[in-house]
């Protein structure tokens, strides 16, 4: 009996690991989460780039357990889930822009650097960072939001492309 409640406790004690697992991304490995999305972005639809950020109502509750002194918190709580998704769309239409303009090959990037700040209010971190990476012997930056709260993670902002000399 002893050895069957051992065996029950270090299973439910597995599973929780798991599903843990599958909606985080600690701050230090940000980075090389998004530059595997980056990677894709070659064949990558509108639907399918919004996937890979928060979901508008994860968003909203994070958001409602926050103190009100974040300037950011106030826009995204009075944010509708249509202005939340055109914001998207409009971050996808601008990266795609920007790949033309620098002739970027998004399956060939090579992963340089992820630099990043935190900020903490709450339960919930803002993870702000830069990932560097490389194409076609060419540096590039982007900037990216990332927020964590106890139960979730993920992509709040991507943006600012750009060349790096």
């Amino acid at each position: 009996m002893k050895k069957l409640l051992i065996l029950l406790f270090c299973l439910s004690f597995l599973g929780m690991f798991t599903a843990c697992e599958s909606n985080y991304v600690s701050h230090q490995n940000v980075g090389k989460h998004v530059f595997q999305i980056l990677q894709t972005l070659d064949t990558t639809s509108k639907e399918t780039f919004r996937n890979h950020f928060l979901v508008f109502e994860q968003l909203q509750k994070m958001v409602s357990t926050v103190n009100e002194g974040d300037k950011l918190i106030p826009k995204i709580a009075e944010m509708s889930p249509e202005a939340y998704n055109s914001d998207i769309e409009k971050i996808y239409n601008l990266i795609k822009q920007d790949t033309e303009k620098h002739s970027i090959r998004w399956k060939e990037i090579e992963f340089v650097d992820y630099k990043y700040q935190t900020t903490r209010n709450r339960s919930m971190t803002l993870n702000f960072g830069t990932l560097f990476f490389k194409n076609q012997q060419q540096n590039f930056q982007i900037y990216i939001y990332w927020l964590t709260d106890l139960q979730v993670s993920g992509l709040l902002g991507l943006g600012g492309l750009q060349p790096i000399q």
